[in-house]
């Protein structure tokens, strides 16, 4: 599942000392989130222990001073691509890929999209967005979240399903497109997905039309 390596750098305090954080990525996924929030920066970080196992880490500043962020009551095998959101009601929420505890192969791995929202300096209870099958990339706009995912894993992405949450987990609605390996960006029921063979396409939510992205204007050009 970890593919890229990615390193954070940070300045840590004012005596000018650095924190640097080596997160394997996926990718398709999140090798670290960060925001402002209440005046403090919140940074959540995907970490592999030395027994090789995915954990979600975090640090907070306030200013340069950095202290141990608060973190949800994990009670998974692990957990991956943390993402910070603001909700349009004004709270913080984070999303991850958590795997809970069993025995897997790619027969059988179950990677369930989780959230919890922060009360305070506290992360509420956590919340399995999906229950069965496998989260491949999310994202949201702070009204709905967007999700890849798969009824059983793939190594051909042929299953592959757009989703639209709210943040409770509801379905709002659910497009079969196969081939989708990751979303790009997600705002207001446009979401920019991106395909196994590297092309991308706008695909709106609310009517289910997909319109490939031209190759020029995927590069900028």
């Amino acid at each position: 599942m970890f593919a890229l390596t990615t390193a954070l750098i940070v300045n840590a305090s004012p005596a000018n000392s650095w924190v640097t954080i080596i997160t394997n990525n996926t990718s398709f996924g999140y090798g670290y989130s960060i925001t402002s929030y209440n005046g403090l920066t919140y940074i959540y970080y995907t970490e592999l222990t030395s027994s090789g196992v995915a954990v979600v880490r975090g640090l907070v500043f306030n200013g340069t001073a950095a202290v141990k962020a608060p973190l949800p009551f994990f009670n998974d095998l692990g957990e991956a691509s943390p993402l910070l959101v603001e909700l349009g009601n004004g709270s913080l929420m984070m999303l991850w890929a958590g795997v809970p505890m069993g025995h897997y192969g790619l027969n059988n791995l179950t990677i369930l999209l989780q959230a919890s929202v922060l009360h305070g300096n506290t992360w509420g209870p956590v919340v399995n967005l999906t229950t069965s099958g496998d989260a491949m990339s999310y994202a949201s706009d702070g009204e709905y979240v967007y999700l890849v995912y798969e009824p059983k894993l793939t190594l051909t992405y042929n299953n592959t399903i757009l989703e639209e949450l709210t943040p409770s987990g509801r379905v709002v609605k659910a497009l079969s497109i196969p081939g989708i390996i990751g979303i790009t960006s997600a705002w207001n029921g446009l979401v920019v997905v991106q395909f196994l063979n590297g092309t991308q396409a706008l695909v709106n939510m609310n009517n289910g039309s997909a319109t490939q992205i031209p190759l020029t204007l995927m590069m900028g050009h």
